[in-house]
């Protein structure tokens, strides 16, 4: 566990040295683990906030006008379930069993997709010498990063007026925003008003953290890596660009 706190310190603190302690050998068990736990607890922190009166029927309301808008009539049995429902233990308890196996299994596939794209990108750009197993391990270090991320940003909506928010919310995208923390330049925009795609880049890539991260994706690159700084960079843009796209995904449905 020293080993691991030291490794991590090395890379936050100077990670131009701290990369070179990462190999194909270095063990990744235990910082899986520990930015599993961190997720966790931050999902738990939100939970009290996804499953409130509070949160539950703004969102109710939402899903409601959205079907009336599509022509289907929801009547007050209809409203009457759903709210029951909503309410309900058996409910709470699939949000968030839902949400701890979905938060693990997104971190898992992050890891090894994220692994396999970087592999990609550097073979493209001829870098034949790094292997799987070694871009691995530069992004589960690197991870610590998001993770920490993820907490700071729910910490904040938590202490923050995110009632008032919520209730104001008229579309899936405004109660997202409600609970969003924008630790970026978006925080100076109103995403009511503004395209939402062109907020979502905005805060995406402005976030300190996000910036922070793809950094260190870059170091790892050319440090752990020994890939050329002008590759390292470039793949490191390209993968940025493609991590973002997810997001852009899901603008769809809001």
């Amino acid at each position: 566990m020293s080993d691991l706190l030291s490794t991590w310190k090395g890379i936050i603190i100077n990670p131009k040295d701290g990369y070179k302690e990462i190999t194909e050998k270095t063990k990744i068990f235990m910082p899986i683990v520990i930015i599993l736990i961190i997720s966790i607890v931050s999902l738990s922190i939100m939970f009290p906030i996804t499953t409130s009166k509070t949160y539950l029927k703004p969102s109710i309301g939402i899903r409601i006008h959205k079907m009336e808008k599509k022509g289907k009539a929801v009547n007050d049995k209809q409203l009457d379930a759903m709210n029951k429902y909503s309410n309900s233990n058996i409910s709470k308890i699939i949000v968030v069993a839902g949400s701890y196996i979905g938060g693990i299994v997104v971190y898992l596939l992050t890891f090894v997709i994220g692994a396999f794209v970087l592999l990609i990108l550097s073979r493209i750009f001829g870098c034949k010498d790094i292997s799987y197993k070694l871009i691995l391990r530069i992004i589960v270090f690197t991870a610590i990063i998001t993770a920490v991320q993820g907490l700071v940003k729910i910490l904040i909506v938590y202490f923050s007026d995110w009632q008032a928010a919520v209730k104001a919310a008229r579309t899936i995208g405004d109660l997202k925003n409600a609970l969003a923390a924008n630790l970026s330049a978006a925080a100076f925009f109103n995403p009511r008003s503004m395209n939402r795609v062109l907020f979502y880049i905005i805060d995406y890539f402005t976030d300190i953290f996000n910036i922070i991260y793809f950094v260190f994706i870059f170091y790892g690159l050319s440090i752990a890596g020994k890939t050329k700084e002008s590759r390292a960079i470039i793949i490191t843009i390209i993968y940025a660009v493609l991590v973002s796209m997810p997001g852009f995904g899901t603008l769809l449905f809001i």
